[in-house]
C-alpha cells in the first residue's frame, strides 16, 4: 500500500468505529495548506436530541 492508500483506509476506520460508538457518529478530515505550518483538522460529529456536538482537532504537520 502507498500512504494515500494507508491513510484512506485510516479514515475508513475512524468513521466506521465512530460509526458504532456514536450515534450517526462521523468523522471528517480535512488539511490546509496555506497555513504556516500546514494543518490537518479532524472533526468529530454525531447526533444528539437538542444539540449539536462536534469535536474539533487542528494538527500542525511539522518536519516539511
Amino acid at each position: 500500500r502507498d500512504i494515500a492508500q494507508m491513510a484512506d483506509h485510516d479514515i475508513f476506520l475512524w468513521n466506521q468505529e465512530a460509526g458504532q460508538i456514536l450515534p450517526n457518529g462521523q468523522v471528517q478530515i480535512g488539511f490546509d495548506n496555506s497555513t504556516v505550518p500546514p494543518t490537518y483538522t479532524i472533526t468529530v460529529l454525531w447526533d444528539e436530541p437538542g444539540a449539536n456536538p462536534q469535536y474539533a482537532i487542528n494538527i500542525p504537520v511539522l518536519g516539511i
